[in-house]
């Protein structure tokens, strides 16, 4: 995938190396909001082979101080959340609400083929909306925006936090009854999953117009919805509500969450074979069938099932519940803890988990990208520090300026 129109295949010219070849992405997040959506896409395009810019203000990113931390001494360059989602990306400081800043982010944009932003439209820098629309139509930029409610609608600007855009979206429904929720309390999720899979839509939709771009020549702007991107995952309850009566109360007792002897592990025996597998592991208790033989209707049965499955899980390790039930192809997962997960001998085996050396952080375990490109590589390397770039990227804008400057001291560059 190339940042240039398609032209006729040449079987002489070289493969790319990457499967983004040649594209630059400024990165242009909200520095107080600490959101991650938009960082996360920005991660993906990176791993793909895209040269990410991450811009941020000279006091750097909201979720620099974000817990917890890779060492003992919390810092702006040792937390988790900007470590993890940052990854392989170039990194500049620069004040954008002056004029010099807001030059030099033109000077950036001058040479991107996307530009990416997590900003409401109403706290888009003056000048930035109709630049980036110029741009569009000038050099074929990609603009995406990845925001809570998206950048237009009743609820463009409202006021979020990650729980609220989570649940406004109903996705976590499922997701909470399945764990054993029976509150009315809105349940948040650690580590951004949500925003996660924002993020990842938001990436898939840019690959896709990268895609278009390299036949037609033309950029266009992708706004893309956290809330409801989130909503996308909950297909079960989204059907009951389009095909069915509404689903008024919590995920059907006979599956979710049980407990075995070492944890916890996550069943589901909703169809018909399934269940007919599991009443085999339980040995075909005779409650489970009617006179003719057959199981009877599971909504007769509902507080035997629960209670007889989770009899036979309580006696088992997690492990060995997750054997048996796969083996006997009902859908299983058993809980595991962040150790367990890096142990696991599977991901061990493909590789999932990337060490990856940060200058302050050290090197540390990253996880990777869920799928492979044959030849194709993938960039892992570490989140940058705290205008790592400047010298790099931004002075040679600078001295381009009329009057030629110079950078500033200290770690950020921000107009005089």
């Amino acid at each position: 995938m190339t940042d240039s129109p398609a032209t006729p295949a040449d079987s002489t010219r070289p493969l790319p190396d990457t499967l983004i070849d040649g594209v630059r992405v400024v990165e242009l997040c909200d520095p107080r909001a600490g959101r991650v959506a938009a960082a996360f896409t920005g991660k993906l395009l990176a791993t793909f082979g895209a040269d990410v810019v991450k811009v941020e203000p000279p006091g750097g990113d909201a979720s620099r101080r974000e817990a917890p931390f890779a060492t003992d001494v919390p810092s702006a360059e040792t937390s988790a959340t900007f470590l993890q989602y940052n990854t392989g990306k170039r990194g500049v400081t620069l004040d954008v609400t002056t004029s010099l800043g807001f030059r030099l982010l033109e000077s950036l944009l001058d040479s991107a083929g996307i530009f990416l932003t997590d900003l409401e439209r109403a706290a888009w820098p003056p000048g930035l909306p109709e630049s980036v629309e110029r741009r569009v139509e000038a050099q074929a930029l990609l603009a995406v925006a990845v925001t809570p409610f998206g950048l237009d609608g009743p609820d463009a600007d409202a006021p979020s936090a990650p729980l609220t855009v989570a649940h406004a979206s109903a996705g976590p429904r499922n997701l909470v009854s399945g764990f054993g929720a029976r509150g009315d309390e809105p349940m948040p999720l650690p580590a951004h999953a949500f925003a996660a899979d924002a993020g990842l839509c938001a990436a898939v939709a840019t690959t896709a117009a990268l895609h278009e771009r390299a036949s037609s020549g033309l950029g266009q702007l992708i706004d893309a919805s956290e809330m409801e991107a989130i909503a996308t995952l909950d297909r079960v309850d989204t059907s009951i509500l389009v095909n069915g009566p509404a689903m008024n109360t919590d995920r059907d007792p006979r599956d979710g969450m049980m407990e075995c002897h070492d944890g916890f592990a996550f069943l589901v025996t909703g169809q018909g074979h399934q269940w007919r597998s599991m009443l085999r592991l339980m040995g075909d208790p005779g409650w489970a069938f009617g006179d003719d033989g057959e199981p009877r209707p599971r909504s007769e049965i509902a507080a035997e099932s629960r209670s007889a499955m989770q009899e036979w899980v309580a006696g088992r390790g997690k492990a060995e519940v997750y054997h048996a039930t796969q083996a006997a192809g009902i859908p299983t997962g058993p809980v595991l803890s962040p150790t367990e997960v890096l142990a696991s001998e599977q991901e061990a085996a493909r590789g999932f988990f990337e060490p990856v050396a940060h200058p302050i952080a050290g090197t540390l375990r990253y996880p990777g990208y869920s799928a492979r490109f044959g030849d194709l590589a993938l960039h892992h390397g570490p989140a940058p520090t705290l205008g790592q770039h400047n010298a790099e990227i931004l002075a040679p804008l600078l001295a381009a300026l009329p009057g030629g400057r110079t950078p500033a001291s200290g770690p950020g560059i921000r107009a005089p």
